[in-house]
């Protein structure tokens, strides 16, 4: 019947929220009908008696002004950008002060790392029961009153929030406040259903799709900001505005748009006109109130639980919410740590995803519709719910892609801009994959449209609220590294390395292995760490070299190598120097320490740049010990002394014994393989033929340096034997300084192998972490340089500024500086009157300090930069070349600016716009020099 209570079967239309304008597969349609509660035979039924019974109540016609689906596009449009705009506000609320948790445990008085993240997800827990109560309601009463009075109350919990003076107030009232957010994000797509038709629906299903899942992307960057400058407390308020905003806004624009509701409203308006108590909607199912609504309180888990299609799309769907919520719970530590992003920057990461989000928001909505209407043409005119597909497989590869992208770049320190690449794929995927699920459940479900996306919503946030808390001890347990066994499964010591919170006493040192106390760092060893924990079970230490190679094969000696390496008691000076007999006599009596030793005397094993080490006295580049002490060989083989001292025999010692082979029977003793002392040569060799010809000869000079000082005509002779074996290069030019005849070639170990990672040859810097560089200024210039100190920190590089007095902004002054401390210089804008070559009457103490910081600087190789253009390059005549920058548009640079010195072949300074960025480049290049052979005319 319409309007005027004539017959309205000519105008009757098949209802479209059921969905059958779209085709189906047969069972398809039959198994979706039954799970949302429609009975197909009797949906036929109902439209043939809307077809013949006057009292059946429809529309008036396809066209009929007051259905939602023939309302003005702008109308439409209004009441999609109002549910856009909550469905923003909603999901902000779960993140917005997520920022500040650490500031909010400490109001309240609490250290449980666990109820710090409860304090976030409880309110994704409030989405996941909302759906169930407010999807039923809102297909019983309509959208606009549950619209309006969870938002209402969602304004009303969000305050009891921000004036809560306790955790547990807290947390109830997120609870409550996320059960009401719930909404526009449970009806949002049924409203969406209800004004647009199926080939309509692409655009609009994006913009209010883009709420809740950037709503949890923006909401960090905006809360890190707000909650430094405001407090905790501010981030509610600031969704207690906009939510207010907004719900006045949706009270005075939004209407009803739920096709049955406004039906049974103009059926009982016609009854009053008409006095026709037997006037019934099209839709009326003759059910009471009561039984109405447990039907469609049941619907969303009958759904859920008993469709196929959507128990799978809805695990997708939440698989894919927990895979951001976990990337949410290693995103502030990653950056923080990783590259030292601080404060409300950590905040800007985030906006990767909101970036990638929005792209596929307009590639969703551009292609959806377009997609459906191509298809459905292909079909004979007869549309799928299939046809919202297509999109999702290609979409759904970008998601690990941009999940391999973010960890892979994070866990080798990429340039932070890498990861938020990844995670810009990682967002893209997420939105277009989102869409095409939710607009294929709303073409299959139309009328039921806010009973199927409740049930995915329920499955969605229960996964999102959850897993999260999971995340922090996953994270912890694995690392944000590749994830190993824990060191508790691996170690005894597992009270405290595997208690949570358990403080232990910790001492580090560095140092080298052969010397003592007070050693050197430039001495020709190995160097390495030390680590000793002070637990309640005992001291426990962890080492570590800085070669892969251990000092010996049978471990059993390793004290040997080091009596033999260490001088005599009576000789401490030098420290962990090799230049003396006893140390030689025991490489060449035990080979198996040659490995070792050619890694030592190629280079690894000293320092690699002196530039960034003081070097005193006779420790002098590393290879450098210039006196013997008295001899002393506490170890055993050896040709000193007539072989003595050495370990005394069971008849000569008590309570030395003698233990026997391997027996057949009994207990084992220690014993070696057949092939454990048979090749002791192949390894030394594959390692020198790994080399480039500059580390070769540099390895041999080390020891064409060493062996002359040796006083053991046997040693050396013994010393070029095992060479020889090593290589017949390597014994005749130590021969040669030796005085003694080269001997013949042995290639029984010759090989001509090679490995990869042996040498240090034009090997760049990976990371900036740890170094140090020294701004050069003048006192009133000490805070000219900003925007470099920032650049460089942010690389995890330290600039301190140096200037004539301390003062605010000033670390050192000129007086405590020297080249040696930084890993180069930059001359600060303003400063260059104090680096003129003829500064020495200069007022600073000592007299002509900071020209002498930059000249050693220069001359050791390390990066020079000059801010403010060549001034300060030319007073203090620094020539061009590798390594020195000048900031600003410089003409051609000069070559030695007067100083009477040879500059040919220094090349020309580098000009540079961005002087962080060109130096950053120079201290990768310029920390490392290559190692060059050291021709020495040594006494032959």
């Amino acid at each position: 019947m319409n309007e005027k209570g004539d017959p309205a079967h000519s105008t009757t239309e098949k209802p479209e929220s059921t969905g059958s304008d779209i085709e189906r597969e047969p069972n398809q349609e039959k198994d979706l009908e039954s799970v949302a509660g429609i009975d197909k035979e009797s949906e036929k039924e109902a439209d043939e008696k809307a077809e013949n019974d006057p009292n059946i109540v429809d529309w008036d016609g396809e066209d009929d002004p007051m259905n939602p689906l023939n309302w003005t596009p702008k109308k439409k449009w209004i009441i999609v950008g109002l549910l856009s705009l909550m469905t923003l506000v909603t999901p902000l609320a779960s993140v917005l002060f997520t920022p500040a948790i650490p500031e909010v445990m400490k109001d309240f008085k609490s250290t449980n790392s666990t109820l710090a993240s409860f304090v976030v997800s409880v309110y994704i827990l409030g989405y996941a029961f909302g759906p169930m109560l407010l999807a039923p309601l809102s297909e019983m009463y309509g959208r606009t009153i549950v619209y309006h009075v969870t938002n209402i109350l969602f304004v009303g919990f969000t305050v009891g929030c921000a004036l809560s003076t306790n955790m547990g107030m807290l947390i109830a009232f997120r609870f409550l406040t996320g059960v009401c957010g719930s909404c526009p994000i449970t009806i949002g797509g049924g409203t969406v259903a209800d004004l647009f038709r199926t080939e309509q629906r692409g655009a609009a299903m994006a913009a209010w799709s883009l709420g809740p899942l950037i709503g949890p992307v923006i909401g960090p960057v905006g809360g890190a900001y707000l909650g430094q400058a405001k407090g905790w407390r501010w981030d509610f308020w600031v969704l207690v505005i906009a939510g207010g905003a907004v719900t006045v806004a949706k009270i005075v624009v939004l209407r009803e748009t739920y096709a049955p509701v406004l039906l049974k409203r103009k059926t009982e308006r016609l009854r009053q006109e008409s006095g026709n108590d037997q006037l019934r909607s099209k839709y009326d199912e003759g059910l009471t109130n009561n039984e109405f609504l447990k039907r469609a309180i049941i619907r969303p888990m009958k759904m859920l639980f008993l469709s196929p299609l959507v128990f799978i799309l809805s695990l997708y769907m939440a698989i894919v919410y927990g895979y951001l919520y976990l990337l949410f719970t290693t995103m502030t530590e990653v950056f923080e740590t990783k590259y030292k992003f601080h404060g409300g920057t950590v905040g800007l990461a985030y906006l990767g995803i909101g970036i990638g989000m929005f792209l596929g928001l307009i590639i969703s909505g551009s292609t959806s519709d377009k997609l459906v209407i191509k298809l459905t043409a292909r079909n004979g005119g007869q549309q799928k719910p299939e046809y919202r597909l297509p999109l999702m497989a290609p979409a759904a590869s970008t998601i690990p892609i941009g999940l391999f992208i973010y960890g892979w770049s994070a866990q080798y320190s990429i340039h932070w801009i890498v990861p938020i690449i990844g995670t810009a794929f990682v967002g893209a995927g997420m939105i277009t994959t989102f869409m095409p699920v939710t607009m294929y459940l709303t073409d299959s479900f139309t009328l039921y449209a806010a009973s199927v996306l409740a049930a995915t919503t329920v499955l969605r946030s229960l996964v999102g609220a959850l897993l999260p808390l999971a995340g922090p001890a996953m994270y912890k347990a694995m690392g944000l590294e590749e994830p190993q066994p824990t060191i508790p499964t691996a170690r005894q010591a597992k009270s405290f390395l595997g208690a949570q919170g358990k403080k232990t006493p910790v001492f580090v040192r560095f140092s080298t292995v052969a010397g003592s106390r007070g050693s050197a760092d430039t001495a020709r060893d190995v160097h390495g760490f030390a680590t000793r924990f002070y637990t309640d079970e005992g001291n426990f230490d962890i080492v570590g070299n800085n070669i892969p190679v251990f000092f010996i094969q049978d471990a059993i000696l390793f004290p040997d190598l080091i009596h033999a390496v260490k001088p005599s008691p009576d000789s401490e000076i030098p420290q962990a120097a090799t230049a003396h007999d006893s140390a030689w006599d025991f490489f060449s009596g035990t080979p198996s320490s040659l490995h070792t030793l050619f890694w030592a005397m190629a280079g690894q094993g000293i320092v690699r740049s002196f530039r960034h080490v003081p070097v005193h006295n006779n420790n002098r580049d590393g290879a450098g010990q210039m006196f013997i002490h008295a001899n002393q060989a506490a170890y055993t083989p050896n040709t000193l002394n007539g072989g003595s001292p050495k370990q005394a025999t069971q008849q000569q010692g008590r309570g030395f014994f003698t233990a026997p082979g391997r027996s057949a029977s009994g207990p084992l003793v220690r014993n070696v393989g057949p092939t454990f002392d048979r090749d002791f040569w192949s390894q030394p060799r594959l390692f020198f033929n790994s080399l480039v010809p500059q580390e070769q000869q540099f390895l041999i000079n080390a020891i064409r340096f060493e062996t002359p000082h040796l006083k053991s005509t046997q040693v050396k002779k013994t010393i070029l034997v095992q060479l020889n074996k090593i290589s017949n290069e390597i014994s005749t030019q130590v021969a040669r300084v030796l005085g003694l005849p080269a001997p013949a070639p042995d290639p029984q170990f010759y090989h001509d192998r090679k490995t990869v990672g042996a040498s240090q040859y034009e090997k760049p810097l990976l990371s900036l972490k740890g170094l140090k560089v020294g701004l050069l200024a003048t006192s009133p210039t000490a805070n000219s340089a900003n925007a470099v100190k920032r650049s460089l920190a942010n690389e995890g590089v330290q600039l301190v500024v140096v200037a004539e007095l301390l003062a605010p902004g000033v670390d050192m002054t000129y007086s405590s500086a020297d080249a040696v401390n930084f890993d180069g210089v930059i001359v600060a804008t303003g400063a260059s009157q104090i680096f003129a070559y003829n500064a020495t009457s200069s007022s600073l103490y000592p007299a002509g300090r900071p020209l002498q910081i930059l000249l050693d600087s220069y001359r050791y190789g390390k990066p020079v930069g000059f801010m403010g253009g060549n001034q300060a390059q030319e007073d203090a005549r620094i020539p061009g070349g590798p390594g020195v920058y000048v900031e600003g548009a410089v003409a051609k640079m000069k070559r030695g600016y007067g100083n009477r010195r040879n500059t040919e072949g220094m090349g020309e300074a580098v000009v540079t716009s961005d002087m962080a960025q060109s130096f950053k480049e120079g201290l990768k290049q310029f920390k490392f020099l290559n190692r060059f052979p050291v021709e020495r005319k040594l006494a032959v």
